[in-house]
């Protein structure tokens, strides 16, 4: 009798616990259970706790909302201070403005034919490509050093901060070399094949370096150190110049003849973008924020911007000589395309 009395106790005190959970749990939530190793556990179903607390009866509290920010560097590049620079082969130097085009300022002067651009702003530094050399000097245009002479006629430039490397086209000797930052090094990677390349670019997350040739109406990748050269669009009537990657979304952009295309990475699914331009040249990529930026010599010498997709066309720097080649400073650590 006395076990039985205990027993009664016990399925007692079991069902007054499972009343009082049943009370405690949210109207609508429906218990499910879900196995496991150690037995069953009760899993609160998401969707129907979400429509119960919409149905509460006591005052709503909304939680904040949080928007995902911007990328923000360890540098103090904000986009208030944001810059392009750009080069001028009739003016002979090297310029600068705030993203919108206004306070332009001259930098470099005296040069020779200042063509290719890039920045790092990881040192605060400016590269160019001028006639037989390579240069650079601080973001203002000040400390100005020759990194590599004795070349023909240097093109395109472009960083690779990763592993400390600068890479150039040199439309004289049909090269495309490269050399560590501060000039040590230079090999050549590309020697032969070539018409006369021209723009370069960098993909290094992925080894890959993309140019375009002018002479061959062509645009090629190879990997970092030259290997495996492949074509991925070739054009009948064209002038090929300055190439850019967004790499993130698979892109290639370049200026042609009157004209900014892009493609796919691989060649595939060319656009034309933006058309009636007088003679584009530098290409750069503003991604965050959604803008291509060129340089639009010829007749008009300019500097224009566009969404990427090539819609929204503004002037934004007008009364140019020659502008060429173009670099921004995208507010980050700029690493081209890592």
């Amino acid at each position: 009798m006395r076990q039985m009395y205990l027993l009664l106790i016990g399925l007692t005190i079991i069902l007054l616990l499972i009343v009082s959970c049943d009370k405690k749990m949210p109207t609508g939530v429906e218990p499910t259970e879900k196995a496991s190793e150690g037995g069953t556990a009760i899993v609160e179903k998401a969707s129907t706790l979400s429509k119960n607390v919409h149905r509460a009866a006591s005052p709503m509290v909304v939680p904040p909302t949080f928007t995902a920010a911007p990328f923000v560097s360890d540098f103090s590049h904000s986009d208030v201070n944001r810059k392009m620079y750009w080069t001028d082969i009739s003016s002979r130097d090297v310029k600068r403005a705030d993203l919108d085009g206004s306070n332009v300022e001259t930098i470099v002067t005296g040069l020779n034919f200042p063509d290719g651009i890039a920045r790092d702003l990881a040192i605060d530094k400016v590269y160019w490509a001028d006639s037989g050399k390579i240069q650079r000097g601080n973001l203002d245009g000040t400390n100005i050093e020759t990194l590599v002479t004795g070349l023909s006629q240097a093109s395109g430039i472009a960083l690779d901060l990763i592993n400390d490397k600068m890479y150039w086209t040199d439309i004289g000797t049909d090269k495309i070399q490269r050399a560590n930052l501060n000039g040590s090094a230079v090999e050549d990677l590309v020697t032969t094949g070539l018409g006369t390349p021209f723009g370069i670019t960098l993909d290094v997350a992925n080894g890959k370096m993309y140019w375009t040739d002018r002479e061959i109406n062509k645009i090629q990748r190879a990997n970092l150190n030259g290997t495996s050269i492949e074509d991925l669009i070739t054009l009948q009537f064209s002038d090929l110049r300055d190439i850019a990657l967004d790499v993130a979304h698979g892109k290639m952009y370049w200026a042609d003849v009157g004209v900014i295309r892009r493609a796919n990475l691989d060649g595939t699914n060319t656009e034309t973008l933006v058309t009636g331009l007088s003679a584009p040249f530098g290409v750069d990529l503003d991604v965050r924020h959604n803008k291509m930026y060129w340089t639009n010599g010829g007749v008009t010498d300019k500097i224009q911007r566009a969404d990427l997709d090539g819609s929204n066309v503004e002037d934004l720097v007008m009364g140019l000589s020659s502008p060429r080649g173009i670099a921004l400073d995208n507010g980050i650590r700029d690493r081209d395309n890592l």
